[in-house]
């Protein structure tokens, strides 16, 4: 989220060359379409202020989750997977509260 898509790219494609199969990574990313009841586009706006003014730390990086797929498996993953907030409060029986935006990914090489 903090940083260019172009870092994002090259780490997992590094990730894929230097360490290969086996290699599972999870990280979370923002989902540039959301899945929210909110209107996503001023969710995401208003956030992306929140976090500079508060952080100090810009909102660079957010993608669907099909992109991301896309993004993963061209640089060498073999199984991508997306998961938001209801789904892994559901898998890990957690009270998670969904803002449509916040997603977590499992990219397997």
């Amino acid at each position: 989220m903090y940083v260019h898509s172009n870092v994002v790219e090259s780490t997992i494609r590094d990730i894929g060359n230097y360490f290969g199969r086996g290699t599972h990574i999870v990280a979370d990313y923002w989902n540039k379409d959301g899945s929210s009841i909110f209107n996503t586009v001023l969710l995401k706006k208003a956030t992306e202020i929140f976090f500079k003014a508060y952080y100090n730390e810009p909102l660079l990086f957010s993608v669907s989750p099909a992109e991301f797929r896309t993004l993963a498996m061209k640089n060498g993953a073999s199984q991508f997977e997306s998961f938001s907030a209801t789904d892994l409060a559901k898998q890990l029986k957690l009270d998670l509260k969904e803002n449509g935006l916040n997603h977590l990914a499992s990219i397997r090489y």
